[in-house]
């Protein structure tokens, strides 16, 4: 039994210099999966915001549709009625058509500009939350290489 408490304190000595040497080669402390498991959180709100903010981008296209829709139906009345009260038959073709046309395609014009605009947002809320990941990555290892520096030094 005498022997067993001299070398007991030993052992332990041991296994906390082990256990160092693990940190120190792995380069991971239970404070550096802390701060990992803290990233993962960030980076998962992060892309929750992000997906908001797409859904929201798309709600917003969605009202902006139907706005210029309803614009589009009351230049189209206003119109047909200016040519109604001038005498200009719409049924006949010709410029009065064109007229109404050129609405049209003034409009699928800006849908298309519309749709290219939202695209971009998108993608810059996806650059945005890519940025962050790997500013969080980079920040990690450089943690982690520090303390082990650190260690090894002390």
């Amino acid at each position: 039994m005498g022997t067993l408490t001299a070398i007991l304190p030993q052992a332990l000595a041991a296994v906390k210099t082990a256990q160092t040497v693990a940190q120190v080669v792995t380069g991971r402390t239970a404070g550096d999966r802390q701060q990992e498991a803290m990233a993962r959180l960030q980076q998962q709100q992060a892309q929750q915001q992000a997906n908001l903010k797409k859904q929201q981008i798309d709600a917003d296209a969605t009202v902006d549709a139907e706005r210029r829709q309803r614009a589009l139906k009351n230049a189209v009345a206003r119109q047909r009625a200016k040519f109604g009260s001038q005498g200009i038959s719409i049924s006949d073709g010709g410029s009065a058509e064109a007229v109404l046309l050129g609405l049209f395609d003034e409009t699928e014009e800006e849908r298309d500009q519309r749709q290219r605009l939202d695209t971009l947002r998108k993608n810059a809320v996806d650059t945005s939350v890519s940025h962050m990941s790997q500013r969080n990555l980079l920040e990690q290892t450089q943690s982690t290489r520090l303390a082990g520096i650190e260690k090894l030094l002390s």
